[in-house]
């Protein structure tokens, strides 16, 4: 993924992650670059990639050890753009299909409780 940032990043970077005990993330980076824009501001962009591994007490030189495989995973695991908006685009079908089932359900209690209504004011008449 394309990052834009005010610091150079480091080429590798993880940590353990305090949500997931025994696991921990990994951030590589490529290509970073220190750009100007045209009001003069000065950033870096560098293309960035995260994935999850299990959290070691040297995991940092094992990350280095297996960093081509690690790039490969996390540039796998990433999802483009356009995945993301077809993706979203089915969830919103869904939840379109979802909304109408449910206000289908809802008249069909209501009727069901005015028959139950009904067939109890006969047998309690």
């Amino acid at each position: 993924m394309k990052v834009h940032g005010n610091n150079k990043p480091e080429k590798i970077s993880a940590g353990s992650m305090p949500n997931k005990p025994g696991r921990a993330w990994v951030r590589l980076t490529l290509n970073a670059k220190q750009e100007t824009d045209k009001d003069g501001h000065t950033a870096w962009v560098y293309d960035e990639y995260v994935t999850e591994v299990e959290d070691t007490p040297g995991l940092l030189d094992e990350v280095k050890a297996n960093y081509d495989n690690l790039l490969r995973e996390a540039k796998a695991n990433e999802k483009s753009k356009a995945d993301l908006v077809a993706e979203n685009e089915e969830l919103a079908a869904q939840n379109a299909t979802l909304k109408q089932q449910v206000a289908a359900l809802t008249d069909q209690q209501s009727f069901y409780e005015d028959c139950i209504a009904e067939m109890a004011s006969v047998v309690y008449a």
